[in-house]
């Protein structure tokens, strides 16, 4: 039986939360509630998740743009980095930020090959070793000096922006746990903006420059 389990990772690469024990036919919306409404996972005030698209855009969660290309690998050559609008650019960005959830998942997988071999274990000892693996997977971070286990071209094509989760979609506009969603769509709105101009402005220069 496969899981889905939810990780948050910090900048610093350290694992700043897991839930596991979840079937792998959960919503990322049910786990994400779950983990807000019956355990100690919080969001510290003033500050956001960056999330992919099976998640609500909130004022805490905030999420790319859908319909419009997201993952980096279709931001790898310079071409496909000629953005149509700021919502393109905004999600190249964001994808880059959230590389580091991904990146995780890719280190926890070589450093601790029982991840990959968890058919033989009952599922109560399954969602164990992933808590325990996490763990480790922290104190070695913390105690190792070279990170050569990174990989930062790691990119999760299995997330996809062409819709919502249907109970992502169905998600009220205002939640104590999960947040707003009208002032999460300003905040995304303002972060667009901000990044647009600034591209705009450093394409006027550099043609100006050319020219």
């Amino acid at each position: 039986m496969s899981q889905n389990v939810m990780m948050a990772v910090g900048f610093d690469k350290m694992i700043q939360y897991v839930t596991a024990g979840w079937g792998g036919s959960a919503s990322d919306m049910s786990v994400l509630r779950w983990s807000l409404e019956r355990s100690k996972f919080r969001v510290p005030y003033g500050k956001y998740y960056l999330v992919d698209s099976g998640y609500a855009n909130t004022d805490k969660f905030i999420a790319p743009y859908r319909g419009f290309r997201y993952h980096l690998s279709n931001y790898r050559h310079a071409i496909q980095r000629q953005y149509s609008n700021k919502e393109e650019l905004y999600n190249h960005k964001h994808a880059q930020c959230r590389n580091i959830v991904e990146r995780t998942f890719g280190v926890l997988k070589r450093k601790f090959r029982i991840l990959k071999e968890m058919k033989q274990f009952n599922f109560n000892t399954q969602v164990k070793v992933v808590v325990v693996c996490a763990v480790l997977y922290n104190f070695i971070l913390q105690n190792e000096d070279d990170q050569g286990d990174d990989d930062s071209t790691t990119d999760d094509s299995s997330d996809s922006t062409d819709g919502l989760q249907e109970e992502a979609v169905e998600h009220r506009l205002s939640d104590t746990f999960i947040g707003d969603s009208r002032l999460g769509d300003r905040i995304r709105h303002d972060i667009a903006d901000s990044l647009w101009e600034e591209h705009l402005r450093k394409y006027t220069s550099l043609y100006m420059v050319n020219k």
